[in-house]
């Protein structure tokens, strides 16, 4: 007879602070925090056991120039309303949670896609000297900030959707037109785009979990490797890849073969 297990689940950490919507969420590699983006205009970082958050990054949609400096602003009609940030990606760029990825945009109009550091807070300070009792004091560091690096448009309108693939080399971008962009992290330029694969927005990508050099099941069988899996409202899932066309199946050989049919 068939035995049912019930599983039940409780909460056991509860994460509270921003200040509207979440729109993603990504769990630190070893799975000491969380990472967060909202419709705040932020994305934040929780401790995963106590659910005190750590960092806060507030986003930016100023305009730059494609050399990164930033633009002259637009100027805005009298009495109009602050432009509302919307950040609805985010994710851990590393290993060890010192390096985060965000995108975000207004309600309309470009998306920029953001890369931060964890680094020291304030000027390098100078080595501690002994009091007048010749004790040395206690050195406490400066504490730990996540400071944006680097940010670039990476779309002409707002990005729905995000996922880092699992080499940490390539962003899948989803945007509100139903278009998926790949971009490379490491020049912070597009490295494909897929026009319009979808009719209408994009609710949700998967970047490739594994490194290229890393067959996936189904990868050999259909000579494809895929770099990205996309969904819409649209009621559609879209696989796509960079490859041109398809690779020749690789033949199996004779202790292969053998294996197979031992099996």
């Amino acid at each position: 007879g068939r035995v049912r297990v019930r599983v039940r689940f409780e909460k056991s950490v509860e994460c509270g602070g921003h200040g509207a919507a979440v729109c993603s969420v990504s769990f630190h590699p070893r799975g000491a925090a969380v990472l967060s983006s909202a419709k705040d205009g932020t994305a934040r970082l929780w401790d995963a056991r106590s659910g005190e958050q750590l960092h806060e990054l507030k986003c930016s949609v100023d305009p730059i120039n494609r050399d990164g400096t930033p633009a002259p602003k637009p100027a805005q009609k009298k009495n109009a309303r602050p432009q509302k940030i919307l950040v609805r990606g985010c994710a851990f760029g590393d290993l060890e949670g010192k390096r985060v990825y965000t995108v975000a945009s207004g309600r309309k109009g470009k998306a920029y896609l953001a890369k931060w550091s964890l680094v020291r807070a304030g000027k390098a300070q100078p080595p501690p000297q002994p009091g007048p009792d010749g004790k040395m004091p206690p050195f406490v560091p400066p504490p730990m900030v996540f400071r944006e690096d680097r940010r670039v448009s990476c779309s002409d309108v707002p990005i729905s959707s995000l996922s880092l693939s699992g080499d940490a080399s390539i962003l899948a971008l989803g945007g509100v037109d139903g278009t998926v962009t790949l971009f490379d992290v490491e020049v912070m330029k597009p490295a494909k785009s897929f026009p319009e694969v979808h009719d209408l927005p994009v609710t949700c990508v998967a970047a490739r979990p594994v490194p290229s050099n890393m067959a996936l099941p189904g990868d050999e069988d259909a000579g494809v490797l895929f770099d990205c899996a996309s969904a819409s409202a649209d009621n559609r899932i879209a696989m796509l890849t960079r490859q041109r066309r398809a690779r020749p199946k690789r033949k199996a050989s004779d202790g292969e073969e053998k294996g197979s049919r031992m099996g």
